[in-house]
């Protein structure tokens, strides 16, 4: 089950999403910070309903602690990238509230960082062993990052990716993926211009690994494992994220999102702590994995925009 609609029709287009859901929301929306519109919360409670989420005072004591003392203001934390950011969002609210963090969750359904290469000549995406031509949710990830970045003023800007980014694309004839010389190369300009994007106000930029997806995460029925799912293409798109930021200290700092939901290297993780992370779909998360997160990951962002601040 995909948060937004089938995995395919977000894949390659056509049929509609839920009632009251725009795949193109996140456009128009206007949240203040700490608010996510009900319908949104109503999706997300759709997808983890079968994994019965524990309450935020469940939650074990060694992953909740106090925040930090002693920040000027209250951060405030903008998150951006694909549905991983996405389905984190409800859970790092609970959190938010608890670290005085101001936070906003304007993760896109489908985001990728394919814009700009779509119109010459079109490209072709294969995905869960299907080939189309991709139907992404940010296909002007500058311009509307830039407008955000602009009206909110973050201390520290987290952007999650690496999802679609792990699928093959036909460029010109060829096939390729993370991994290979020539994609590799596009995708780390393109986080380049994401870092010179997201830090045009001062913030520090997060960059997120991308965490490994179940080896079946994909729709094949005979349960075989899709190339998009193998550790190693996470594994290589985490290492470009790192060499993107060792080009620019002081501004962007790597949050490995990866080792945070992962108990040991190239294994899935499902659950941490008796915990139910990963949806049913193997991809995305649950509340309880944003809840979870929001100690490590807002220790982090406060620590940030108090050295900011000095």
């Amino acid at each position: 089950m995909w948060l937004l609609g089938s995995k395919t029709r977000r894949l390659f287009g056509a049929a509609s999403l839920p009632t009251g859901v725009s795949e193109r929301a996140s456009a128009t929306r206007g949240w203040p910070w700490n608010s996510m519109p009900v319908v949104f919360l109503a999706t997300v409670g759709a997808v983890v309903v079968a994994t019965v989420v524990p309450a935020a005072a469940t939650l074990s004591p060694s992953r909740i602690s106090a925040p930090l003392q002693g920040a000027v203001a209250p951060p405030k934390f903008l998150l951006l990238g694909n549905s991983l950011a996405l389905t984190l969002g409800p859970g790092l609210m609970i959190g938010a509230s608890r670290w005085h963090v101001q936070f906003d969750d304007q993760g896109e359904d489908a985001c990728a960082f394919l814009d700009g290469i779509q119109t010459r000549p079109p490209i072709k995406i294969r995905a869960d062993g299907l080939v189309g031509v991709p139907n992404t949710g940010c296909d002007n990830w500058q311009a509307s990052w830039a407008k955000l970045v602009k009206k909110e003023h973050p201390s520290v800007v987290g952007l999650v990716m690496g999802r679609w980014e792990l699928y093959d694309y036909l460029i010109r004839g060829h096939w390729t993926h993370v991994g290979e010389g020539a994609w590799d190369a596009y995708l780390v300009r393109a986080m380049n211009v994401a870092v010179k994007v997201l830090s045009s106000g001062g913030a520090t930029v997060l960059l997120f690994t991308t965490p490994y997806c179940s080896p079946t995460a994909g729709l094949d029925p005979n349960g075989i494992a899709l190339p998009e799912d193998q550790p190693a293409r996470a594994d290589a798109y985490n290492a470009l994220v790192r060499k993107v930021a060792a080009e620019h200290p002081g501004t962007v700092k790597v949050y490995d999102l990866n080792k945070e939901f992962t108990v040991s290297k190239d294994v899935y993780t499902p659950t941490i702590d008796g915990f139910t992370v990963r949806s049913s779909d193997g991809v995305h998360f649950t509340l309880a994995a944003g809840e979870l997160l929001s100690n490590p990951l807002f220790s982090t962002v406060t620590k940030l925009a108090l050295e900011k601040s000095h």
